[in-house]
């Protein structure tokens, strides 16, 4: 009418959107992203309509999210992974001929998940003398999950023989860890965990509160037998020393390259033969010149 503006058309972008929403799925085959109707190229962004759109600059429906996820895988992997890998490989049969670890014994996982809060970092004697305190002074691991952080620290302190300030942040954690587990499972047991896939009992402990990469994976290693590497500082500081891994990674970020340059049978082995051997490996001596 007069007085009115008239209606602006919609741009060729969304014209070819609406015929592609409206396109049906092609008979005879299942509805999927592979089968839409397929529509001619849409304009470019800088040319005239119809002309064909320039590459890599059309519109590509159905795509953007998996183009943009793949991107990020793209962006996190390590540089330099092929040559790390190999060199990662020949390290792996040096270890396991100077030292072929003993079969794994698997644990209950929630004494896996606390034994793993201690053993990060420090040597499994440490470790198993926290475990003995801890079984000495509490019935049962409930009964840990209710007591202070205080009265923990104090109980395993004289036994442990660590700075007091790194047990600090171990008894938090196992205690916040025990809380976050009887939060989600209404009870403090993971018998449930072991009906379900292990990618999926993994996220569990990954969303424990002030949980680290090493105790995660320990507890799925020494719970489960699952595929998982724990690295601490220490195996860190061997993979860098022995150019394993870029030098300006963290332990998580190697913990995801080890794990998957690893065959799921190798996992253990591997953790086992590194942590002994960052231990107990004598630190070379350089030539006088």
């Amino acid at each position: 009418t007069m007085g009115q503006s008239a209606m602006p058309m919609p741009s060729p972008m969304v014209q070819e959107m609406r015929i592609l929403r409206m396109a049906p799925p092609v008979k005879g085959r299942p509805p999927n992203r592979s089968n839409r109707r397929k529509v001619r190229a849409l304009p470019n962004r800088r040319g005239k309509p119809g002309e064909k759109a320039a590459p890599n600059r059309g519109f590509a429906p159905f795509n953007c999210c998996r183009t943009t996820f793949r991107s990020l895988q793209t962006s996190t992997r390590m540089k330099n992974a092929t040559k790390y890998a190999d060199r990662l490989r020949s390290c792996f049969k040096s270890w396991m001929k100077e030292h072929k670890p003993a079969p794994i014994e698997l644990s209950d996982p929630l004494e896996a998940f606390v034994r793993g809060c201690f053993a990060m970092n420090t040597t499994d004697a440490r470790a198993e003398s926290a475990i003995k305190a801890i079984r000495i002074e509490f019935v049962d691991f409930n009964e840990l999950r209710v007591a202070t952080d205080l009265e923990v620290h104090a109980l395993i302190l004289p036994h442990y023989g660590g700075p007091a300030a790194d047990l600090e942040h171990r008894v938090s954690m196992v205690i916040r860890g025990l809380n976050g587990i009887f939060d989600k499972e209404h009870t403090l047991s993971l018998a449930r965990l072991r009906t379900i896939p292990r990618r999926d009992a993994r996220q569990l402990f990954r969303d424990l509160p002030e949980i680290v990469p090493f105790t995660e994976a320990y507890a799925m290693v020494y719970g489960f037998e699952a595929a998982a590497v724990p690295v601490d500082d220490q195996i860190l500081a061997l993979l860098k020393a022995e150019n394993c891994v870029d030098p300006g990674v963290g332990a998580e970020e190697a913990q995801r390259f080890v794990e998957h340059q690893l065959k799921a049978e190798e996992c253990y082995e591997f953790y086992a033969a590194a942590r002994h051997h960052a231990q107990n490996a004598k630190p070379s001596k350089k030539k006088k010149s």
